[in-house]
């Protein structure tokens, strides 16, 4: 872990042998001791199911029974943490010059005094992935594509479908999206990348994590409320939704699914946004591309001399040499002897 998070991130790991991790007295860590206690008297200390500053000093009498009756979920808790943390941030603060942590943020960045370092997402996500060292299964003596059972679902794809030298041995399977648990990262027990394995049937067609997979399956296996069908996801949500809310409390997971589902539909708008915006883009270039070959085209057409005003054409001149004749002979009709002799 020391080494990945050095090469990752460019930190070290604080342990009490070489920092303040451990508080020994009123001022180590005051920055993080500060926060905790901001963290306390501003939310989770003031909630009807708190167990107060220690256990000593508890506030509510029963905050188990508080927790209980009130039908307290996790994801509550992570939602207030998420606003108390936002708030936090954009608050000032008196050892700030009264400015807030972002705003400091900008003022040092401004300077140019904050030193920026820049890390690959992917990689950080790694740091905080869920592993297991899985055997593979499958091949050639049991007439099926390789496969490695990873989190009660099983695993597959091109990426071990030609690995007959894997069968038998055990390799490393990550789950390397935290809120997409379709996909794992595979690597040899050296580190070697194989490749990315997809889910099997009913686990590969919604977004999921690894915690909805385990609280579907206990629901499953407890109750045996419903069938997993083709499609594990949507048949919880059904299962969930069908119930009458008045007699059972909301399920922890059905509210991290909608999350999940949520989170990946913005994602998705946010990709169709970006391809019509490339489409359009597209669409100006060429049309701007169309009207420069013409105007290439117009000023590489052959110049022809314009005649000068006197001339005419042949038969502009022609015409205005009848019209008067016509025009004289229509005024001044010729006698009727004329018109005989002629």
């Amino acid at each position: 872990m020391k080494e990945q998070l050095r090469d990752v991130v460019g930190s070290d790991l604080l342990e009490p042998d070489n920092s303040f991790s451990a508080r020994r007295s009123l001022d180590d860590r005051p920055f993080i001791e500060s926060f905790f206690r901001t963290l306390g008297t501003r939310g989770l200390q003031r909630l009807s199911n708190t167990t107060g500053p220690s256990p000593k000093a508890r506030i509510v009498k029963d905050p188990d029974a508080v927790a209980v009756a009130s039908e307290f979920q996790y994801e509550y808790l992570e939602e207030l943490l998420q606003c108390l943390i936002c708030n936090y941030n954009a608050t000032p603060h008196s050892g700030l010059g009264f400015r807030s942590p972002l705003q400091m943020l900008e003022y040092l960045a401004n300077r140019g005094s904050l030193t920026e370092r820049r890390v690959d997402p992917e990689l950080v996500q790694g740091l905080l992935s869920y592993r297991k060292l899985c055997k593979v299964h499958g091949g050639a003596a049991e007439g099926r594509e390789p496969y490695v059972n990873f989190a009660g679902a099983r695993y597959g794809g091109p990426t071990l479908r030609d690995r007959e030298d894997l069968v038998g041995t055990k390799i490393w399977a990550i789950n390397h999206i935290e809120d997409d648990a379709r996909v794992a990262r595979c690597t040899t027990v050296s580190g070697k990348a194989i490749g990315i394995c997809r889910a099997a049937p009913p686990w590969d067609k919604l977004p999921h994590t690894l915690a909805i997979r385990s609280s579907i399956l206990s629901l499953v296996s407890k109750r045996r409320a419903f069938n997993l069908g083709s499609d594990a996801i949507r048949s919880f949500v059904a299962y969930v939704e069908a119930q009458d809310n008045k007699k059972l409390p909301v399920h922890p997971a059905y509210l991290e699914v909608r999350r999940v589902l949520s989170q990946q539909s913005q994602n998705f708008e946010g990709d169709r946004a970006a391809e019509r915006a490339m489409r359009l883009l597209a669409g100006q270039a060429n049309a701007a591309e169309h009207i420069g070959e013409g105007e290439r085209n117009q000023s590489m057409a052959p110049l022809v001399p314009r005649a000068p005003a006197s001339e005419k054409a042949p038969s502009e001149a022609a015409k205005s040499v009848v019209q008067p004749k016509a025009a004289v002979a229509a005024k001044h009709p010729l006698p009727a002897r004329r018109l005989a002799a002629n």
